[in-house]
């Protein structure tokens, strides 16, 4: 099966009888329909038939392989998608709730879901104009689909009247890049306490304290943008914050295992296979 790119769908015809590997790499999540014939999902923690339509979906560390039936040719649409890489979306409880829920796990939406129909009804990105809005659905796709691994939490429903019910609302409410954009000066006043009982009660909360949360953050904007975009990693290192270029690679090498360099490389690797196999050789 040709590799998997967060939110760049693909599709690919799988003849009778075949396996295909299905896996995404790193912390991402594993989506794929069944869009034409009859498929037989094989691995943990159970086997069983896809039907047409449905969107199985797998959390990171998740291996299977996806099998057409003997009788026919099936269709596969499929994409992969990493909410690490999203800043501004998920509130900083959702996203330790995620990580800590997702190694393992896969999930079936029905084809009547609305996540199922985003994804078999999103635009190959063929062009320019069709790739934002492929983006989009794909996106709105994941965000439903993950929605449901989410566990139930007792927040505040009235007005907090405390620092930890405060901060308890910022954390499960606020989308992560604003609140990591704020000092821990400011989000202390803003909860009604000192910085010193705020990095308590962040810890109490995440188990990790706001400084290596707000630096994780300012490296996952850089690999953003280092796989999105030709700026200079000098450029970025300081746009993210890093005075130093040396400090940067090794943290950034520490989180994600590749130096930013070796991390565009990578990309642009697979950006260039995904585009090749879907417009195939070039005419002579």
């Amino acid at each position: 099966m040709s590799q998997c790119w967060p939110l760049l769908l693909t599709e690919e015809t799988l003849p009778a009888g075949e396996e295909r590997a299905c896996s995404c790499p790193g912390d991402s999540w594993q989506f794929c329909l069944n869009a034409e014939g009859v498929v037989y999902w094989l691995g943990r923690p159970e086997s069983r038939e896809l039907k047409i339509g449905e969107l199985l979906v797998c959390g990171p560390g998740v291996h299977g392989e996806l099998r057409a039936s003997r009788v026919g040719d099936a269709k596969l649409r499929r994409f992969c998608f990493n909410p690490a890489s999203l800043i501004g979306v998920f509130s900083l409880t959702e996203r330790v709730d995620l990580s800590r829920v997702s190694e393992g796990g896969i999930e079936v939406f029905p084809a009547d879901h609305r996540a199922s129909q985003l994804v078999a009804g999103a635009a190959l990105p063929e062009s320019e104009e069709q790739q934002l809005p492929s983006r989009a659905d794909l996106l709105h796709a994941a965000l439903l689909a993950l929605a449901g691994h989410l566990p139930h939490r007792n927040g505040v429903t009235r007005p907090a009247t405390n620092s930890d019910q405060r901060l308890h609302q910022l954390l499960s409410r606020t989308p992560d890049g604003e609140l990591l954009s704020r000092g821990a000066g400011e989000i202390a006043e803003l909860c009604g306490c000192s910085v010193r009982h705020l990095n308590r009660l962040i810890r109490a909360e995440l188990d990790c304290n706001l400084r290596s949360i707000q630096e994780e953050a300012r490296l996952r904007r850089a690999r953003e943008l280092i796989e999105q975009t030709g700026a200079r990693v000098s450029d970025i290192a300081r746009e993210v914050g890093y005075g130093h270029v040396g400090q940067f690679n090794a943290a950034f090498k520490k989180l994600f295992g590749l130096t930013p360099s070796q991390c565009r490389e990578a990309c642009f690797r697979i950006v260039t296979s995904a585009s090749s196999k879907r417009h195939g050789p070039a005419a002579k």
